[in-house]
């Protein structure tokens, strides 16, 4: 919901606000400029979640994503809904790291590849259901999408109820083997991490983002039926998901990615070579299930790699890395849009994951 719930309304506001000066890209950094302010807070909260206990900083976290998430609809001006977007980054660097330590903190082994992957997919199913209900309240008005971020109220009256964090999981653990400092250090392969959390990121978030204009460059269409394609995006998403777990008995992390940037890259060579708007579907569904398997390999194996007591500050500097790839999204993906097509950027980005896909298959480990 960080983002792409809004994506159907993306039309209607650019309209709306034409007025404005620079709208039409004011209007697509709606959705990515949260993600700036998610990776400049995210290390900080990851701190604050080492030091402090996971659930006082989720809680005020997801307090914060609701009353920003729906500010837009309460508002008439561009720069004070970008205003809420950027508060509602501050809240999502919290969530968003918060959760991911805290799973890491709940979960070891099989349980935290089942878990994971079940996580991704309850995500992916929600964003079905967010993004069926964005197009259609679009249909009604360009402010009504961000009604839906009223949800995270009803999430944060059932985290307090049945959640309960691991006190320990915050405290130094001086007594491990493989602890040689108690001050964290980002390693190498930390760092690979979230160099590849990066690449990810940006070449994810061309779909909500450049779909809506991408299809009403091939036949106008209404904002409910960009709701129901970016829904099956992410359905083919949270059910690749779901299969992640037994994915993990039978390859390792690297020919998972091997395989998922594989998908991603057929999927945007198919959209790349659309010529209507039927032939997008094989590739976001593709598209969708490389999204499937590579984000909680990625997850999965950051946790692997970090020490519990610094966990915290270790999904906080993931989810640096893959908020400023939302964030450089669209930045990086304007200039070839502004001088050739929407159409084009994926076909060159395809390349960059079938190039990912050769890479990971090359390695052994």
């Amino acid at each position: 919901m960080a983002g792409a719930s809004i994506a159907p309304a993306l039309s209607e506001m650019k309209h709306h606000f034409q007025n404005v000066p620079n709208s039409d890209f004011l209007v697509k950094i709606l959705i990515s400029v949260p993600s700036l302010f998610i990776a400049i807070f995210s290390p900080f909260a990851g701190a604050m979640l080492d030091r402090i206990g996971r659930k006082k900083i989720l809680t005020f976290s997801i307090l914060l994503f609701g009353l920003a998430g729906t500010s837009g609809f309460f508002l008439d001006n561009l720069y004070l809904i970008l205003a809420g977007r950027v508060l509602l980054g501050v809240a999502v660097a919290g969530t968003m790291t918060g959760f991911i330590a805290l799973i890491g903190d709940l979960y070891k082994g099989k349980d935290l590849d089942k878990f994971m992957g079940f996580q991704a997919s309850v995500m992916s199913f929600g964003g079905v259901l967010y993004l069926f209900m964005s197009g259609v309240l679009a249909d009604i008005s360009w402010n009504y999408p961000f009604l839906i971020y009223l949800l995270a109220f009803v999430g944060l009256i059932f985290f307090q109820m049945f959640v309960q964090e691991n006190h320990s999981s915050a405290m130094p653990d001086k007594t491990s083997e493989n602890m040689t400092s108690t001050k964290f250090r980002i390693e190498k392969n930390l760092t690979l991490v979230l160099v590849l959390g990066f690449i990810m990121m940006a070449l994810y978030l061309m779909i909500p983002i450049q779909l809506p204009f991408f299809m009403n460059s091939l036949k106008p269409v209404s904002n409910s039926l960009i709701g129901i394609y970016m829904g099956m995006w992410i359905f083919a998403s949270a059910t690749a998901s779901l299969y992640f777990k037994r994915l993990r008995t039978k390859l390792n992390y690297n020919q998972i990615f091997a395989l998922g940037f594989l998908l991603w890259a057929i999927g945007y060579f198919l959209m790349y070579v659309s010529s209507s708007i039927a032939m997008i579907v094989p590739g976001l569904i593709l598209a969708g299930i490389g999204n499937g398997f590579v984000f909680p390999n990625l997850k999965v194996l950051l946790l692997n790699i970090s020490f519990p007591a610094f966990r915290g500050r270790a999904a906080g500097m993931l989810t640096m890395s893959l908020y400023l790839g939302q964030f450089f999204s669209p930045i990086i993906m304007e200039p070839i849009i502004k001088y050739h097509s929407i159409g084009l950027i994926f076909g060159i980005f395809g390349l960059v994951l079938l190039l990912l896909s050769f890479i990971f298959y090359g390695k052994r480990n």
